[in-house]
């Protein structure tokens, strides 16, 4: 089960009616993205990528991207055929739209998690031209931004108007060359439950493929959690595991719906005692940054490795359990 604590909620959203559908005076708002060198621009209408016939199409139809779609007009992704889409020989073009409104400006940095800020500040020299164009036309921005997780923590000169956190939101840092400017406590625990325990002899091998030999007399607990629940294979005979609050070692491969993990020092473990896969249990921690490290990925793909059905997720509020999302649905907590 994977644990999630809530705060304040962070959603985007599609406010599409059906009865406002290809209307000029549509306020549907969905993200859409244009080229601006390496910058992009956000619209409220539109949902493109890199498609100045979108934004064309809606300002001279009055239609909405929805409609575009419907259309089953094509959406052509090429971001060189863009890279000098908005300059000060055309920004009159994007003032003449009166179907589309503007709600923001704003580029994404590739490698603000990064030792070297080179690029990034590269990268935001280009922005910075982008603003004074908008500032300089009849186009009310109402936002630029551009910082992620790595620029809030390092760049504060990138901040602008709004910021945009990304791994920061669930208490995670983006990668170990960044500074701890900022405080975080983990919003996510994996969790599961000892289902079986069996003793073994000496010289007995655990898992597919004879990868673990036990060297003594072990007590060998299954956990059903697999990879197919998003607990990385790369962690067999790797990984550790946090039962009755001591740590211990994940024996054999991980297989696609279990993994076995070694309970002998463990005093009076049992079926249905609690397993943290990665999370707090007690006084120690199994952090989601470790596990990353360990397997050569970035923790943003670790916490979404989850985010399955087949993993049902507890949201905790205030302290308590607030909400349970599983195959057969989401359930409120009582009380």
């Amino acid at each position: 089960m994977l644990r999630s604590l809530v705060g304040s909620e962070m959603c985007i959203r599609d406010s599409t009616n059906s009865s406002n559908k290809g209307k000029a005076n549509n306020r549907d708002t969905i993200p859409a993205m244009l080229e601006i060198g390496e910058s992009v621009i956000t619209a409220k209408g539109t949902f493109a990528n890199g498609n100045k016939d979108l934004f064309n199409w809606i300002n001279t139809t009055g239609g909405s991207a929805i409609d575009y779609f419907k259309n089953d007009k094509n959406l052509l992704i090429d971001n060189k055929n863009y890279t000098n889409l908005v300059n000060q020989n055309n920004i009159s073009d994007f003032e003449k739209m009166q179907n589309i409104e503007i709600e923001g400006v704003y580029t994404h940095f590739s490698t603000s998690d990064e030792g070297d800020k080179k690029y990034t500040y590269y990268q935001f020299d280009l922005f910075k031209e982008a603003i004074d164009l908008f500032k300089n036309s009849n186009i009310p921005i109402p936002y630029f931004h551009t910082a992620n997780s790595g620029a809030i923590l390092d760049l504060p000169e990138t901040w602008l108007d709004i910021v945009r956190p990304g791994c920061l939101i669930y208490g995670l840092y983006p990668s170990v060359d960044v500074r701890r400017t900022i405080g975080l406590t983990p919003a996510l625990s994996f969790k599961s439950r000892i289902s079986f325990i069996k003793n073994v002899q000496t010289g007995s091998f655990i898992g597919y493929g004879k990868t673990c030999q036990v060297k003594r007399e072990t007590r060998v607990a299954t956990v059903p959690v697999g990879y197919a629940d998003g607990y990385p294979r790369l962690l067999s005979n790797r990984g550790e595991v946090l039962i009755r609050g001591k740590m211990t070692r994940v024996l054999g491969r991980v297989c696609m719906d279990q993994l076995m993990a070694d309970v002998t020092d463990i005093e009076n473990a049992t079926v249905g005692d609690e397993i943290v896969l990665w999370g707090i249990q007690g006084d120690k921690n199994i952090p989601v940054e470790d596990i990353a490290r360990k397997v050569g990925t970035i923790v943003d793909e670790i916490v979404h490795l989850t985010d399955k059905a087949r993993v049902a997720k507890m949201f905790i509020r205030d302290g308590k359990p607030w909400k349970i999302k599983n195959m057969l649905g989401e359930y409120a907590c009582e009380g």
